[in-house]
């Protein structure tokens, strides 16, 4: 801030104050809050195949939902692997190589054919011309020129030259001192070396010119029903261009590229705490039961995670996980004001489980009695035999405490904390183990 002030001889002059403010999370360090933040969530959202943004409703503002989008380039860095590991480590790129769909030409001229075959004789000419199959000639034009400049190819072409793009400007945006963790800014190198061999690939000899892939309009809505069927023919041929149409429709429906600018970065808003647990330890309880997000009946479209519900599911759908989409009804629910709760509901073969999460429980060793006797209402209303209570804890990792009562209820408190960096593989593990033992042993 700037103050003015008057001198002795009636001349002005200013002079300039400041204030640091530093705002520190009370309940997780600020270490762990940047984890979660930069590196955890936008990782655990890429991996269910969630939108990174999240719509939530402000009780005492009649405004239109606010959106925080968990930007960061660790959620672009794990799209861009899932896609990248395609082609490269699992081969896709090396078996469409291996057997490039072509075509030739629909007129072809005379000298480019060959008669072969045993002759059945007697037979003559005009036999010969209208019934060459059973002289035992047949036509091969062996000769005639292969046309590789294919719809497929072109799509493979050009999906290589996508990829090589935006691992580079991913590096490029990390290096300028975007937002990324530790683990991807040491990953650099790698990335640089896999837009290379992207590079590598769409520059094989047969396959159509890069001048060629770059000026093909791939938004042309005319373009999807054609390309569709045209790796359908060419997976007759190689069965590859099948596993390349299906990665180019996941490629173009859910890849969320990077902000091309700084006002897209801007829209990151100030969102509470709270919520940004609440969703983190949703995610973890997904990734822990291998669970994928799928689009609700509110959203059809896989844009944005929203107050009013969001569901994940396993492949089989046996198990599904319902984010902030409360039961209706119940004598103690429908007295609180807002969204039906708990946070979280679990179902597992038509067996209901509830899990809260309480962020304002902090530090605690164990969870808040206020807390206990609500989940139990909860319990009650409608009749769940287990429910959990989830919250920070003291130490890093979780640990879960269950009580059980003679009626076969069974109450869990389940401590979670981000995990450190290293443990980052195994803490999905165990937190999957800890779950299956007290929730459905």
């Amino acid at each position: 801030s700037y103050k003015a002030g008057e001198t002795s001889t009636g001349g002005a002059i200013s002079y300039k104050t400041g204030v640091a403010l530093q705002v520190r999370p009370s309940k997780l360090t600020l270490e762990e809050v940047f984890y979660i933040k930069t590196e955890r969530l936008p990782t655990l959202l890429a991996r269910l195949d969630a939108p990174n943004g999240f719509r939530w409703h402000y009780q005492d503002y009649d405004e239109l939902p606010r959106l925080f989008d968990f930007f960061s380039a660790d959620y672009t860095a794990e799209k861009l692997r899932h896609f990248s590991q395609a082609f490269l480590e699992d081969g896709a790129g090396e078996a469409i190589l291996s057997r490039l769909d072509y075509l030739t030409p629909e007129q072809k001229a005379s000298s480019l054919t060959t008669i072969r075959g045993p002759v059945h004789w007697p037979t003559t000419i005009q036999h010969w011309l209208n019934w060459p199959a059973e002289t035992g000639l047949r036509h091969e034009w062996s000769h005639a020129p292969k046309d590789f400049a294919t719809l497929p190819n072109l799509l493979f072409s050009r999906f290589q030259l996508e990829l090589a793009r935006e691992l580079a400007q991913l590096v490029r945006f990390v290096e300028l001192g975007g937002p990324a963790s530790v683990r991807l800014q040491t990953t650099l190198p790698n990335l640089k070396e896999r837009a290379a061999r992207h590079l590598a690939l769409c520059q094989a000899p047969l396959l159509p010119s890069v001048q060629l892939a770059l000026a093909w309009n791939r938004h042309d809505p005319a373009t999807l029903p054609l390309l569709a069927t045209e790796c359908k023919r060419a997976a007759n041929f190689n069965p590859a261009y099948a596993r390349l149409n299906e990665l180019w429709h996941d490629f173009t429906s859910r890849y969320v590229s990077l902000p091309q600018d700084e006002t897209d970065l801007a829209r990151s808003g100030l969102p509470p705490m709270s919520k940004i647990y609440e969703l983190w330890a949703a995610c973890e309880v997904a990734n822990a039961l291998n669970l994928n997000f799928r689009s609700t009946e509110i959203f059809e479209a896989k844009t944005v995670l929203t107050a009013e519900g969001a569901v994940f599911c396993s492949p089989d759908e046996q198990i599904k996980l319902y984010y902030n989409k409360g039961l209706p009804g119940g004598w103690y629910s429908t007295t609180r004001p807002g969204l039906p709760r708990p946070d979280l509901r679990l179902e597992v073969g038509g067996r209901q489980i509830f899990l809260d999460v309480k962020y304002r429980t902090g530090s605690d060793e164990r969870a808040r009695p206020d807390d206990i006797y609500k989940m139990l209402a909860y319990m009650h209303d409608f009749e769940v035999k287990t429910g959990v209570i989830i919250f920070p804890g003291q130490q890093a990792g979780t640990k879960a405490l269950a009580i059980e009562n003679e009626q076969g209820q069974r109450l869990v408190e389940l401590a979670l904390r981000p995990p450190q960096s290293e443990e980052n593989d195994q803490f999905g593990v165990r937190l999957g183990q800890l779950l299956a033992k007290n929730l459905f042993s």
